[in-house]
């Protein structure tokens, strides 16, 4: 029999909200907005900014793309069609957004 390959169940028709965090090292407001979100047991997708590694080159281009020059940035993922991600902004506008819709 084949091995299965790794599967996260978020990925593949869970009901679990998603939201991928944009965070740096000795951010308070990233460590607030993933607390926050734990809070609710949604799945955090963090990904952190390490300015001496070149890869995360994207990480910036993409603050760039969206106008956005602080940390965090945070997005929801598959609430728009065809399972786009969500611009929500950064931890105050993640405050807001919860408030919103919860």
């Amino acid at each position: 029999m084949a091995d299965t390959p790794n599967f996260d169940p978020c990925f593949e028709g869970c009901m679990m909200r998603h939201f991928r965090i944009y965070t740096k090292d000795g951010c308070p407001h990233c460590v607030n907005a993933k607390a926050l979100l734990k809070s609710y047991g949604f799945y955090i997708e963090e990904l952190n900014y390490n300015p001496d590694d070149p890869n995360d080159q994207r990480i910036i281009e993409l603050f760039f793309d969206h106008g956005w020059k602080s940390f965090p940035l945070i997005f929801e993922i598959g609430v728009l069609p065809n399972k786009q991600a969500l611009l929500i902004g950064g931890f105050s506008d993640l405050k807001d957004y919860l408030d919103d819709e919860l």
